[in-house]
């Protein structure tokens, strides 16, 4: 009445998530106790945002893959345990992921797409696990990182870490 538009719902901003979380995955156990897995993730967000005419997509895509094996009575074949036999079971396994997150912006007026943030991970996981008797497991892990940026904003990192942990269960 008074020529004052208010809008009752007041929008800012749209968002769009689409995920398919695994895309592909396969996990196999073989005769012999070993086992395989690969699995495929990827995801994408777009987000509009009305205050600025601005879209910002931001994409990950993700390929895992492990090997592990199970064996019992394992023999330390060299070194200070040399013929030691282990006589719980004991379980190898290794992790290798590849990662991939890219941020990039459309804006109204510019033709080009700018990308904003966003890297390429490599890990690396091999742990070892024993069982030592029904209360207590033994885990020893070694975690590698490598993350290299899409941005002159940030800049290459590699994480290592390593040790061990005792799990004691209570039942």
């Amino acid at each position: 009445m008074n020529n004052d538009f208010l809008p009752f719902y007041q929008i800012s901003q749209v968002s769009i998530i689409e995920e398919f979380v695994p895309l592909l995955g396969i996990d196999v156990r073989f005769k012999n106790n070993m086992t395989a897995n690969l699995e495929y993730r990827q995801s994408r967000e777009l987000s509009l945002s009305l205050l600025n005419s601005q879209l910002t997509q931001l994409n990950m895509k993700n390929l895992t893959f492990g090997f592990g094996y199970k064996t019992r009575d394992f023999r330390f074949p060299f070194g200070l345990f040399n013929n030691t036999i282990l006589k719980n079971d004991l379980n190898f396994k290794l992790d290798f992921s590849l990662r991939d997150n890219k941020t990039i912006i459309y804006q109204a007026d510019v033709t080009a797409a700018e990308i904003s943030a966003g890297a390429k991970n490599i890990t690396y996981r091999p742990s070892i696990n024993y069982i030592l008797n029904q209360r207590f497991v033994l885990n020893i892990f070694y975690d590698s990182n490598l993350t290299k940026p899409y941005t002159s904003q940030a800049f290459n990192t590699s994480f290592t870490t390593f040790g061990f942990n005792l799990v004691l269960t209570l039942q």
